[in-house]
């Protein structure tokens, strides 16, 4: 009764155990698919939570730049490169995100896709301060930053082209195609040390140029508050996927488990009816045995 399942299994199902063996590999299925979604769900969060710093680190650089660019002398000009080198180790941070020792960015190996954001500063620090004038400087920063430039063959760590998929049953998987070397967040770092190069210039940032430089600036960092959101977006659709499919696995271990209950499960009236039947057939053998145990020899004759 505790149960609410028969105490002889091969006699409930008339040793036909083919439907319960179904029914079993079929859980076992789900459970691992279940897991898996799991898995994927806590990827997709940690995406989301990761470009949204990425996102605030951007705001704040394109924040500061209108004030700190229209001040005279070059204090503001320092001050917003102090802005963006901030912006820059906490986009470096994000970047470096792990989940059991897999990097979020790095499409799941073990080393994060950036090693130092210090060395990327520096870098760009040289080209700052070998360029001509603003333009050089920034051309020199899109090449740095350019598909396989320096950035991706030196700074970014080797890591697996394809991201890391999770089994979602029926043969199927589920992916984010995101990584450290995608258009969205490799603009946004590199937004960020652009700005944060600019206290290493060795050009002269007088008050026009500082003007044309924050239209460039501002007009990029539009750009690049665009497309996050646009990328969060896409990761969006595949965790309402992958929600979908966790609800579908769950749903159908409920099934199974109800399955296997009225395979196996009994009526709790006909059990206790039975047990009342053999309580008092107990009872009454107790009763007749005590009886006996009170006779003498010649009460029996």
């Amino acid at each position: 009764m505790a149960s609410g399942r028969s105490a002889d299994t091969s006699r409930a199902l008339s040793s036909d155990f083919s439907e319960l063996s179904h029914l079993s590999h079929r859980m076992h299925n789900l459970q691992s698919v279940r897991e898996s979604l799991g898995q994927a769900k806590t990827w997709g969060d940690a995406l989301q939570t990761s470009l949204e710093t990425i996102g605030q680190a951007g705001q704040r650089v394109a924040q500061a730049l209108p004030a700190s660019l229209a001040a005279a002398g070059n204090d503001g000009v320092q001050q917003a490169a102090a802005t963006a080198r901030g912006a820059a180790e906490d986009i470096g941070a994000a970047l470096r995100h792990t989940i059991a020792g897999r990097a979020i960015f790095a499409n799941g190996s073990e080393t994060p896709p950036l090693a130092s954001v210090a060395d990327v500063l520096d870098d760009v620090g040289l080209l700052a301060r070998g360029a001509a004038d603003f333009d050089s400087y920034v051309n020199a920063v899109d090449s740095y930053f350019a598909s396989a430039g320096t950035f991706e063959t030196t700074r970014v760590t080797g890591f697996d082209a394809a991201p890391i998929r999770f089994p979602a049953g029926e043969g199927q998987s589920v992916s984010f195609a995101v990584d450290a070397k995608s258009s969205e967040v490799r603009d946004a770092f590199k937004q960020a040390v652009l700005v944060a190069g600019l206290s290493d210039a060795g050009f002269d940032m007088r008050a026009g140029d500082r003007g044309a430089a924050m239209m460039v600036l501002q007009e990029r960092s539009a750009q690049v508050g665009a497309n996050l959101p646009l990328l969060q977006g896409r990761i969006g659709v595949q965790e309402a996927r992958i929600a979908t499919r966790y609800d579908a696995a769950e749903t159908g271990l409920q099934d199974a488990e109800v399955a296997i209950s009225e395979a196996v499960g009994v009526d709790p009236f006909d059990v206790a009816t039975r047990l009342q039947d053999e309580m008092s057939r107990l009872e009454t053998l107790y009763a007749i045995t005590a009886r006996q145990a009170q006779l003498r020899l010649t009460d029996y004759l």
